[in-house]
């Protein structure tokens, strides 16, 4: 008797130490989100309504860690809201912590696994690959649940996502499929939260590209030397393309391809190359020809004639003597689809150290990308000479 009751003191002391701790937690919780929906209103807005707040932060972990007081925590974001916020400062407090109390990439990871995992099938493949696979996608260091941020392909569109993964467990398997890293397919439809619209400007289309692919594709699998040559390219050669393109010739077919390539690189980098592979695009001929135009004009119009245009002319001329004709020439080896990254036997695959060399059209594209920056030193390899004759 006297040991049953001694096990009965001990679960009943358990209970109230539970009790007292959910008790607390719900109090921090309502504390929290009452200090912002005073704090944190209109465009300032982190939470897209209170019961969405109540939820998210259910999940949080209560405690500062002791040696690191910018944890993604609770407590973290109580110390910072107790000590006063003015609106601009809102997002360091909300979902995603902002870098003042965690990152962005640390809430919308953790809270993915605890809400996700079970949900849908997810393209992260663990704690570790989901944080460093984040980091490449576009995050504006802002968050406005008020509406802007509600869409977009963005850190913050998928913070907001899985914060109502968090709200409305029901409907869990929808939000978490649009919070993850890479878009699926819905990410095509006009509908999907997550996307960008077509035509949106090019430098924030070519920044978000180049972050994607530089992540992705390293060491045999890298397609530029670093981002600012990853830019110039985009910027330069290359057109923005519509929402859903995963075939043409557009920076958004080449970055549908670069978050493939995060779990892929062997089988999508070069389909997010400068090039397209044949897969952004039909074949490579006409990309590396509208390199090869932009970065060594003069010496272009020499050998093939001035273009009018964005086609026509010279631009045509360059890819009928870089294409195969049927029945007759063989073309440029290369110049097909899937050449650079599953080559022919006995033809070299497209890298950068050491770079393809040969009568290739790998070795000329090679040389035109980097003629853009030093056409002296790139732009009579890029036209066929030694290295690539």
């Amino acid at each position: 008797m006297a040991g049953c009751l001694g096990w009965l003191c001990l679960a009943l002391a358990a209970c109230i130490i539970e009790e007292r701790q959910y008790s607390q937690g719900m109090n921090d919780c309502w504390t929290y989100c009452n200090s912002l929906d005073s704090s944190c209103t209109g465009s300032n807005q982190v939470y897209q309504d209170r019961e969405t707040c109540l939820a998210v932060c259910a999940l949080m972990e209560p405690e500062v860690d002791e040696l690191n007081s910018t944890a993604n925590t609770l407590s973290c974001r109580l110390e910072k809201i107790g000590g006063g916020i003015e609106g601009n400062e809102c997002p360091l407090v909300g979902p995603g912590g902002n870098g003042a109390c965690g990152t962005n990439c640390q809430a919308l990871c953790r809270l993915r696994r605890q809400l996700c995992s079970d949900v849908v099938p997810s393209v992260d493949q663990g704690p570790a690959d989901c944080e460093v696979a984040c980091e490449a996608l576009y995050d504006r260091q802002d968050l406005d649940a008020s509406g802007p941020d509600l869409t977009g392909d963005s850190v913050q569109c998928r913070l907001l996502q899985v914060a109502l993964a968090a709200r409305y467990p029901e409907e869990a398997a929808k939000h978490c499929e649009a919070s993850q890293i890479r878009p699926t397919a819905g990410e095509n439809s006009d509908t999907a939260p997550c996307s960008d619209p077509s035509n949106m400007d090019k430098g924030l289309e070519c920044e978000k590209y180049c972050a994607i692919v530089m992540s992705a594709c390293t060491e045999q699998y890298a397609v530029y030397q670093d981002p600012t040559q990853c830019l110039n390219t985009c910027l330069q050669t290359m057109q923005s393309g519509e929402r859903g393109d995963q075939e043409q010739d557009t920076i958004r077919c080449r970055r549908y391809h670069a978050y493939f390539s995060m779990a892929e690189p062997a089988g999508h980098c070069m389909h997010a190359s400068a090039t397209g592979d044949g897969h952004c695009g039909t074949e490579n001929c006409t990309s590396y020809c509208r390199i090869l135009q932009r970065a060594c004009g003069d010496d272009f119009e020499r050998q093939f004639g001035p273009t009018s245009g964005t086609t026509g002319g010279g631009l045509d001329a360059c890819t009928e003597a870089c294409l195969p004709v049927q029945g007759g020439r063989a073309g440029l080896p290369g110049s097909g689809r899937d050449k650079f990254a599953l080559p022919d036997p006995g033809l070299q695959r497209y890298a950068l150290d050491p770079p393809p060399a040969g009568n290739t059209l790998m070795c000329r594209a090679y040389h035109a990308v980097e003629a853009l920056t030093d056409p002296a030193n790139h732009c009579a390899a890029a036209l066929g000479g030694e290295p690539c004759q």
